[in-house]
């Protein structure tokens, strides 16, 4: 991170030594600030107001926090626009106080606003607690959206009773644009039994990770999008890679990886939701 941070600070700044300000303003700006017309305009109030590097990190911080409260007052949410998408504390409009494994409905409201559009079907296997149905509800943005709840242990009447590793998603094929998938954390194995062996738990995963996607991938319509939260196994017995993993089986299914964002944990550590584009051809 250090290093990608010297990158952009000598690719935006190469002449820094010969401007106005001392060098750690440079590093502010180019680390902070995205657009080349922002940087110019915090130099040139820097350089104007005669202000001490603590004037402009509070400066840049105080308008960041303005400006997303104005993106909240429009979209109904706090929009992220970088690949890493932190949350402090669960919207409790979204999702249910207290639901083991309860993914904050700011993630998933970002998820849908860049990769679904205005009339979205959408479907969640893996309901948990209703976020996603929460979201589409509840945030104008997303009003044209229908969506499909299922569940092993559904909490409400929204969502429908469905164990799809064992049956299915009860869904036709092809009849949804975007399908979001967030296994609970006791589908990833666990290294603290006595018994327990990496070799047969990687294979006992892979086979759950499999029968959700061929699933996942039958009911897209083609051309749809799907969203899974997946994150690495760490023990003892070393990493098995799921993310890679998962990448794969999708590749394997047709589809095509079309970004990654990073989520914080539920616990520590990081998560990796892999975005893949639906490139399923039409049957002819």
């Amino acid at each position: 991170h250090m290093l990608k941070q010297c990158q952009m600070f000598y690719s935006y700044y190469p002449d820094v030594e010969k401007r106005p300000l001392p060098e750690i303003f440079y590093y502010e700006l180019a680390t902070k600030l995205n657009e080349t017309r922002e940087r110019d305009r915090y130099e040139k109030m820097a350089i104007n107001n005669k202000w001490t590097i603590s004037d402009l990190q509070k400066k840049i911080r105080d308008d960041e926090l303005a400006r997303r409260e104005d993106e909240r007052t429009k979209f109904g949410f706090d929009l992220k626009e970088r690949n890493v998408w932190s949350v402090d504390i669960p919207d409790p409009r979204f999702g249910k106080s207290g639901y083991k494994g309860r993914l904050p409905g700011q993630i998933v409201a970002n998820a849908l606003f860049y990769y679904t559009q205005a009339g979205t079907a959408v479907l969640d296997p893996m309901a948990g607690s209703g976020t996603i149905g929460d979201v589409i509800a509840s945030i104008p943005h997303f009003s044209g959206h229908t969506f499909k709840m299922y569940d092993i242990e559904p909490v409400d009447d929204r969502i429908g009773r469905a164990n799809i590793l064992l049956t299915g998603i009860p869904e036709q094929s092809n009849s949804f644009d975007y399908v979001f998938v967030d296994p609970p954390a006791d589908f990833y194995p666990r290294g603290d039994d006595s018994d327990f062996s990496p070799g047969a738990a990687r294979a006992e995963t892979m086979m759950k990770f499999k029968t959700i996607a061929r699933e996942s991938v039958r009911t897209l319509k083609p051309g749809g999008r799907l969203s899974v939260i997946v994150e690495a196994s760490t023990g003892t017995f070393g990493v098995i890679d799921f993310p890679f993993e998962m990448t794969q089986i999708f590749r394997e299914l047709g589809l095509s990886q079309i970004g990654k964002v990073y989520l914080p944990r539920r616990g520590e550590g990081t998560k990796l939701r892999a975005h893949v584009d639906g490139l399923k051809p039409m049957a002819s």
